[in-house]
């Protein structure tokens, strides 16, 4: 008793000194042993072109952040999703290297890193998504302006990475969302198009089961910056973005433009694969980090956005919250439930 009751004494100073507004609600989580909704922040490079190792919690319903652990490598454009208690990253660029073939694996119980067997090839900015239990890497890029298609899945048995199957197209930076536990839905992707890198609007359900795209779907898009996704209605994929709206029907295979548009971030840019982004539930969009470019599209000039934005879809409006501890471009991104324990080790 007394132990857990210097526990909550030092939680506590800790949170004072931190200038917290609620401290109280974080000691309940913590005497209750439940596990906290955050938003996990890996990687990505500062503003001097530093890469960063740092690890970073959101805490969702507190608006606070706190630093976690720091990662066995630096590096940005990287990928991460999380499987209970588990944090899996993999790929990413460094100084000397384009693409890391290197995989690790974070467990939030005990502050601890496993060394995973490597990627078959070295990627970035490929998309790492959870999916019945099951982690997948999804497309990405081995060097500038060459794109794959292979989706490869974690096999926690053989403690192997295995080819699970290819997209339609090669792309990196593509949006992806699951259905139930059997299903990825991987929607638009950058690649070269008549030697050009552009966005292109296809929908490809992946069959984790079978390892077949079982539906390929494509449609004309009028934006080159990555989408939001969601599932309104059974099977009606909704793809969001600044210019436009589309509602994809999979039962009907049609394609139908709505009103329905993503407002510009409050810094007036647009959502690009440099920013951390995140669904949180069926309406909450969380972002930070990534470049903020000039208003001038003539000029180079940029910067790296300091802030961290929560978007409530049902009111198109957007909130900052909370300042992220540092200002970085391309670090990974994934929803994690942590243990409460984990407030003894700020």
């Amino acid at each position: 008793m007394e132990n857990s009751s210097s526990h909550a004494t030092l939680i506590e100073n800790v949170l004072m000194d931190r200038k917290q507004e609620r401290p109280c609600s974080l000691l309940v989580y913590q005497r209750k042993g439940a596990l906290l909704d955050s938003v996990v922040i890996l990687g990505g490079q500062k503003a001097h072109g530093q890469f960063n190792d740092g690890v970073f919690a959101y805490i969702i319903q507190e608006n606070l952040w706190m630093k976690l652990s720091d990662m066995p490598y630096r590096a940005a454009a990287l990928s991460a999703t999380s499987a209970g208690r588990y944090i899996y990253i993999s790929g990413g660029t460094t100084e000397q290297i384009s693409g890391l073939k290197t995989a690790w694996r974070y467990d939030m119980d005990d502050n601890s890193w496993t060394k995973l067997p490597d990627l078959p090839i070295g990627l970035v900015f490929h998309t790492m998504v959870t999916c019945g239990g099951t982690v997948y890497s999804v497309g990405g890029s081995i060097a500038p302006r060459r794109y794959v298609s292979n989706i490869y899945r974690y096999d926690e048995r053989k403690e192997v990475w295995c080819l699970a199957g290819k997209m339609s197209i090669p792309m990196d930076g593509t949006a992806v969302i699951t259905k139930g536990d059997r299903h990825l839905y991987i929607v638009t992707g950058r690649c070269l198009v008549k030697g050009y890198i552009s966005r292109v609007g296809v929908v490809d359900c992946f069959d984790t089961s079978t390892g077949d795209v079982v539906q390929c779907i494509t449609f004309p898009i009028e934006f080159n910056h990555r989408p939001l996704l969601s599932f309104q209605r059974d099977n009606i994929l909704c793809v969001h973005s600044h210019r436009q709206g589309v509602e994809i029907n999979l039962q009907k295979v049609k394609a139908s433009k709505t009103t329905t548009s993503v407002p510009l971030l409050p810094n007036n840019c647009p959502l690009d694969v440099s920013h951390a982004i995140c669904s949180i539930g069926d309406s909450k969009v969380f972002v930070c980090g990534g470049v903020t470019t000039a208003s001038d599209v003539q000029t180079k000039d940029y910067t790296i956005n300091p802030n961290a934005f929560l978007l409530d879809q049902k009111t198109g409006e957007w909130k900052t919250l909370a300042p992220p501890p540092e200002a970085l471009d391309c670090p990974a991104c994934c929803l994690a439930k942590l243990p409460c324990k984990i407030l003894q080790r700020i």
